[in-house]
Formats: structure tokens, sequence, C-alpha cells
């Protein structure tokens, strides 16, 4: 898909998100931009807390409110502000134009309906079918996740099925309206690893066939690298970095990004006796705290006292090429060394 002859399907500008608590204001997200093309796969990355699963939330507004309060910016889906759209108008949307695969599907599953069910519902909802039509089009979706049996499958229970089997209802249930976007949030976190490259394959073969843009959400660089187009580094609730994936694995900008490259096993790690990984000393800021000056700074190799006074903006340091680093020539080098 050539980018620069299209618009985005999907812009966040500018998103703010709070949590009101008892201890305090926790910032989530703070000031985040980004974008998704049609047909695209963006990969959105972080440790747990960066806020990758706020954003993703806040898209299909999920957020309770309160505690979560949107402080500022835009979601525009198809030109269309999803933050000022109607709770009727969201249901519209939600599972027809934009569906979400959830990290565990067995919390996200309706434990005492059949699994046909519950994706014939939205075929209900979303394209008027027949209870028999779309009961005939759920059994189509099982097969087309590659779940054998699919019409004696249909009829079973979420507890019938294994965690592998679950991941790939819910995959059929996100497709099952042809969706423009399909947001997946840690889709194979708690599965094994022969069962995760299983789901990314098939996730990938479907985007092929349906054309959805995917914003996939993880904290596996190993799965970036298996999925996307496009990176957003995100840390304490900050963009801090975005590359193709191609660019960002070459060569990152940011300390973060840097570490995380070194922190994932490599086979001469793995087979050298004794041999430590990497890892980003330190522990991610308090979100409930302000931050003044860059929030990697107390983790960062290459932190000066600039860096802990002073927040870096977010710049084209590269042709498109996005980092917050007052540093990154410094990163570069190290990269390269």
């Amino acid at each position: 898909m050539n980018q620069s002859n299209a618009s985005p399907l999907l812009e966040i500008e500018d998103l703010s998100v709070r949590f009101l608590t008892r201890d305090g204001v926790v910032r989530a997200v703070e000031r985040l931009s980004l974008h998704v093309y049609p047909g695209e796969t963006l990969s959105i990355v972080g440790e747990s807390g960066c806020g990758k699963s706020v954003t993703a939330m806040s898209i299909l507004r999920l957020l309770p409110m309160p505690p979560a309060k949107i402080e500022s910016g835009s979601i525009r889906f198809d030109g269309e502000n999803l933050l000022e759209a109607s709770e009727e108008r969201m249901r519209e949307i939600r599972g027809d134009r934009i569906s979400m695969v959830f990290q565990e599907p067995m919390t996200s599953l309706n434990p005492v309906m059949t699994v046909g069910r519950q994706i014939s519902e939205s075929l209900e909802l979303h394209r008027n079918l027949s209870q028999r039509a779309a009961k005939s089009e759920a059994v189509a979706m099982l097969d087309l996740v590659q779940i054998s049996e699919p019409r004696r499958r249909a009829d079973e229970y979420p507890h019938q099925m294994s965690g592998g089997m679950r991941q790939r209802v819910m995959i059929a249930m996100a497709l099952a309206c042809d969706p423009s976007i399909l947001i997946a949030d840690e889709p194979t976190t708690a599965l094994d690893v022969t069962i995760q490259a299983q789901i990314l394959d098939l996730m990938l073969q479907l985007k092929e066939k349906i054309g959805a843009a995917i914003v996939f959400i993880t904290h596996d660089l190993g799965v970036v690298a298996e999925t996307a187009q496009r990176v957003v580094v995100m840390y304490a609730g900050r963009k801090v970095e975005e590359a193709s994936a191609d660019d960002l694995f070459e060569q990152p900008l940011h300390p973060y990004t840097l570490g995380l490259m070194g922190s994932i096993p490599k086979l001469s790690t793995i087979e050298g006796a004794g041999t430590r990984l990497n890892e980003i000393p330190g522990v991610v800021p308090s979100l409930r705290e302000e931050i003044v000056g860059c929030a990697f700074a107390p983790r960062c190799p290459f932190a000066t006292e600039r860096c802990r006074r002073e927040a870096p903006p977010l710049q084209e340091l590269r042709p498109g090429r996005l980092a917050a680093c007052w540093e990154w020539e410094k990163v570069v080098a190290r990269g390269q060394s």
C-alpha cells in the first residue's frame, strides 16, 4: 500500500487519559498521537503499564468513566471523532467497523453461551441476519480460523476448548463483520510458544484475506518483528519512538528501544553457559507523580543533567523516524558498536 496516496483510517491526536483514584491522579497516557493507514499493521510496544491497553480501550470507548477521564485530544476514525460520538453510535461501530481481540479469552467469552451463539449475536446485530443465517455464518467463521469440525464446535462452550481454540474463537468473532480495523491486545501472551506462532500466522493470513488494518499491542519484540510494518514505542504513557519495523530493528534512536532490543534472547546467549540476558536497570516511574524531564532518564545510561531537567520533544530525527531523546546520537553510536 502506498501510504503517501492514502489518508489515515485512524488518527489519534494529542490524547491524554487520566485515572482518578483514592491515591491521586494516574497519568496513564500523555499527549499521544499516532495514525493507522488502511491495510497496514501497526505495533504498539512497551512494558506493562506504559499505556498500550489504555490507548486501545480509549479507541473503542471501553474505559469506565469515572475513574477514567479523557483529558484532551481526539480519536478520528474515517474522519469521525469517536470521543464525540453517542453511545448508540459507538455500539454500531464496535464489533463492526472496529473489532478487538483481548488478551485472555476466558474473561471475554460468555461462559454460559455456546461459541457459535456468541459469534452469531454480532452478525444478527450488525448485519441484520436471521438466527439461522447467522449460525451458518458463525460455522463458516470457525472454519475460516481453522477450527476442526466447526459445526460441532459451534455448539460447545468456552470451557470445553483449549486456550488456543478459544483465542481462535475470539478472532472469528472479531472478524465476523469484516472490520476495517482489528485491535489485538496481547492476543498470544497466555499461550505456549507453538500456539502463539499459529495464532500470529492465522491473523496475518486473515488480514490479507479481508484487508483490515491491525493495531497489534504487545511487549514482545519478537512478535513485532513477525507482524509489524510500523512500530510505536511507548514508555510511561508517552510515545518515545516511531519508525518502520525495518528501520527500528536496524537502528533504534531511543535508549529505551535500544534496551528492549538488548533484552531479546539470542541463540549465542542461550548456548553460552552462565551468560545473562541484558536488562534495563531500575523501574518505570510512578504515573501518579508529575514527571520532570525525560521519563526514562533515571534508567538511561546516556542521561545528562539536561535530560533530568528538560523533557525532550518528539522530533523527526531522520526521514520517517520520530524519537524523543536529547542524546540520540550517542544511542546510535552505541547501537553500531
